[in-house]
């Protein structure tokens, strides 16, 4: 008879690691370089460098329309970004804004387009520990719709395209093989990308909106 294991009690929880009501805010921007990093700060006012209870490599608090938002840095990788997802949650955090840079795979997008992920095609690892392998994650839609109707009013030195699609997760960069980014770019999917902390926002009944930077 077929089992599966995995549906018991966690040995170690992230609630036992930090404190309820420790994160500097309920409001998160996640980004994965140092070049998103400096620009939320230069966006952000009254801009304060902060301690989180969790695994990164810059914080900072600032405030944005007099909204308060907390910038973290994360390390690459799905493992190490939903270790330190899953105790800002524990720690009080509650909603998530992730911004990061991916491969296209679809002709539609060149350099420096917007795409926002309105599905995952997961072929890391990670998620499958919270979800089922036919789950497709799919972030916010009312935070999605915001992001897309406030992206397509900016205006720069030339107007800046925002795509809407399907991303794929995969933590093996060197097996992106080409009859899976033809494939995949006939399905619907726009980009790559290494990392899926979608699910787990959603586990925790967190609200998340998904940004990547082609």
């Amino acid at each position: 008879m077929p089992f599966r294991l995995g549906r018991g009690e966690p040995v170690m929880k992230p609630d036992a690691l930090v404190k309820r009501g420790s994160a500097p805010s309920e409001r998160v921007l996640l980004v994965f370089t140092r070049y998103s990093f400096r620009v939320a700060r230069r966006v952000l006012s009254g801009v304060e460098r902060v301690r989180i209870p969790a695994p990164h490599w810059g914080a900072l608090r600032g405030s944005l329309m007099g909204v308060s938002v907390c910038v973290v840095g994360l390390y690459f990788g799905a493992p190490a970004s939903v270790m330190t997802l899953e105790m800002l949650i524990a720690a009080g955090a509650r909603y998530f804004v992730v911004v990061g840079e991916a491969g296209a795979i679809h002709p539609a997008l060149k350099i420096g387009d917007i795409l926002l992920p309105s599905w995952g095609l997961r072929e890391e690892g990670t998620s499958y520990h919270y979800a089922p392998a036919d789950h497709v994650p799919r972030p916010s839609r009312d935070l999605l719709a915001r992001l897309e109707e406030n992206l397509r009013r900016l205006r720069g030195r030339r107007r800046i395209k925002v795509a809407v699609g399907g991303v794929w997760s995969t933590d093996a960069p060197f097996r992106e093989t080409r009859d899976k980014v033809r494939e995949y770019a006939r399905r619907g999917i726009l980009g790559v990308d290494s990392v899926d902390v979608r699910r787990r926002v959603q586990g925790c009944g967190s609200r998340s909106g998904v940004g990547h930077i082609r």
